[in-house]
């Protein structure tokens, strides 16, 4: 696939606030060269940003450690838009939620029934996070939304570029001994 020229003032809107839509902003910055002031978030409810358990790159907690100030400073530091950070704190209300209930990606399904990152024939739309289909992966994990979000970053914009590959644990001797020892009831 070429790589896809486009203008210098290009905009994107990215539907849904969650951790896909994210992380699909900041390949477009770092990778796409996107302006981040020309990424839109179109987000019906107050509340962004989806969950995280690792420390954030502008702030040094766990999403779900931090407040709803703290989320927006990180989401505008990797939207590269810290200049404008006052006023917008100023006149945003970010409330963060966790949602431990979650459990609709585990319900029956068939082959098919989601959308393909990037449907056939398309040049600028794609699906991203945990309702499209990847293949050779798990849903319900961060890993599968940013992995479709690279997905879709990668080819709408025709670059040269994969998402790493998924972990195979399920093979590593050392993974099956310990779980053959835990379901035995043996110390591992």
């Amino acid at each position: 696939m070429h790589k896809r020229h486009l203008q210098d003032d290009a905009v994107v809107y990215l539907v849904g606030g969650g951790i896909a839509s994210l992380a699909a902003a900041a390949f477009l910055i770092r990778d796409g060269n996107i302006k981040g002031h020309n990424i839109n978030i179109l987000e019906e409810s107050a509340r962004i940003g989806g969950s995280l358990d690792a420390a954030g790159s502008f702030v040094k907690k766990p999403m779900s450690a931090c407040n709803g100030r703290e989320i927006m400073t990180e989401i505008m530091g990797h939207l590269h838009i810290e200049a404008d950070a006052s006023k917008i704190l100023e006149n945003c209300i970010c409330i963060p939620c966790m949602m431990p209930f979650i459990t609709s990606q585990f319900l029956r399904r068939n082959r098919g029934d989601r959308p393909q990152v990037v449907p056939e024939r398309s040049k600028n739309l794609a699906y991203v996070g945990q309702f499209c289909e990847l293949s050779d992966d798990v849903v319900f994990t961060v890993e599968y939304s940013i992995r479709s979000a690279q997905t879709a970053v990668y080819s709408l914009l025709g670059l040269n570029r994969v998402p790493p590959p998924v972990y195979k644990g399920q093979y590593n001797p050392r993974v099956l001994l310990k779980a053959f020892l835990t379901l035995h009831d043996k110390n591992a």
